[in-house]
Formats: structure tokens, sequence, C-alpha cells
């Protein structure tokens, strides 16, 4: 749907919200076009595949499944290293994983937990990487 990358839009140059879920990309591109965002486009992608799309330059935003980022991402990010990741996770679990395996050519400027959904199990973690000099 874009909930995060179209809010950040007029941060960005330019914004591709990928997702595999063709409903998701389909009410992604309406709030692409509702708001007039013609720096910003919706791609139906499976996870392993939105490799092509990360660059040296970009920031990318995560916001994957409970099983975290594919290890194709991973391998991918370590490859291109992408300057800035805004990693977003509903599985503290999988995101340290991830993380753990991103040590050394990233570290963590930021990290916090959310609790979006109160009343449930489920807990929220953001943490924002940088790319080491």
């Amino acid at each position: 749907m874009g909930a995060i990358s179209l809010s950040l839009a007029d941060r960005f140059k330019q914004a591709i919200l990928v997702d595999n879920h063709s409903e998701s990309i389909a009410g992604a591109q309406a709030n692409i076009k509702d708001n007039g965002l013609s720096s910003c486009q919706a791609k139906e992608f499976p996870a392993e595949k939105i490799t092509e799309l990360i660059e040296a330059d970009d920031v990318v935003i995560f916001d994957p499944p409970r099983t975290g980022l594919h290890r194709k991402v991973i391998e991918r990010v370590l490859q291109e290293r992408p300057k800035r990741i805004i990693y977003l996770s509903c599985n503290v679990v999988t995101q340290a994983e991830g993380i753990k395996l991103l040590e050394g050519v990233y570290k963590t400027v930021f990290h916090r937990l959310y609790n979006f959904f109160p009343r449930t199990p489920h807990i929220e973690s953001l943490c924002v990487l940088d790319r080491s000099a």
C-alpha cells in the first residue's frame, strides 16, 4: 500500500515500492495516483528478484514478512552496499539474524521497538543501519 515509502516521498528523488502481493501493489499504485506522486512507482516482484533494484547510492527500506529478508537480498546489499538501510520488522529474531549478516559493512545508528498492536504479542522493531566508512 505504500504506508512507509509514500509518507517519505518528499525526501527522495525517486521511490520504487516493491511487494509480491498484487493487491498491495494495486493499492500502492492507487495511492501514488491519488497523491500525485510522479516520483514513485509500485512494482510486483518476488523478494529474491528485487536485488536488481538495489544500488550503492540508495537508501533502502525493508519491511519483510516474518521470515525475514531473503538471502539473495542480503547478498545483494553486501555487494552493492547502499548507503543506508531502514529495516522495519515484525520479527525481532529474523531481523537480528539479518543484521548479524550485515555487520562489518553496516553499523546500527538507531534502534527502537514499537507496540503498534496493543493487546497482542506482536512488536515492531525499527533499525537504521549506515554503511561503515
